[in-house]
Parts: structure tokens; sequence; C-alpha cells
């Protein structure tokens, strides 16, 4: 029950590891949030998700319904989740 749910290693190319008995909305959040936190901008963010076959179908409906909510635009825009920091 201590062993951590996530795993996330390695500056130059950081991934995310699901753990198998991670809950699936849990993925999903780790995976929306270490990628598209600081619009993704970030060096840390993931570059990569490990999901176990038998959790992906849980995961992926969720995922695919998640990232259809957010947008990315012009960074003045009130309804942007995303946008370029450099103009």
């Amino acid at each position: 029950r201590t062993f951590p749910r996530f795993i996330a290693q390695g500056p130059s190319n950081p991934f995310l590891f699901a753990h198998y008995s991670a809950d699936a909305s849990e993925v999903v959040a780790a995976i929306v949030q270490g990628a598209f936190k600081d619009a993704g901008q970030d060096p840390a963010a993931i570059r990569r998700a490990y999901v176990p076959k038998d959790m992906w179908g849980k995961v992926q409906p969720r995922l695919k319904e998640v990232l259809s909510r957010l947008s990315f635009g012009r960074p003045e825009q009130g309804d942007a989740t995303g946008g370029a920091v450099l103009n």
C-alpha cells in the first residue's frame, strides 16, 4: 500500500509510469497535468506515458474526453487553457 503509484524519472526524457494498481482517473489526471502543466512548455513535461494494457481500456476514453476540453490560443484569451509564452 505504500508503493508509489506513479514514477517519473530522467530530466532529458521525462515519462510517467502507471502502476497496475493505480486508479484510472488518477492516471488520466497525472498524464494531463504532467504533459500540459505550464502549457507543456516546462522542460520537465512528460513526453511518454506507460500504461498497463489491461488499464488502457479505462484510461483512453477518459483521456480523450479530458483532452477534448483543452483549448490553446492567445494568452490574453480568457477561455484558452494554454498558449505560447513567447510572442
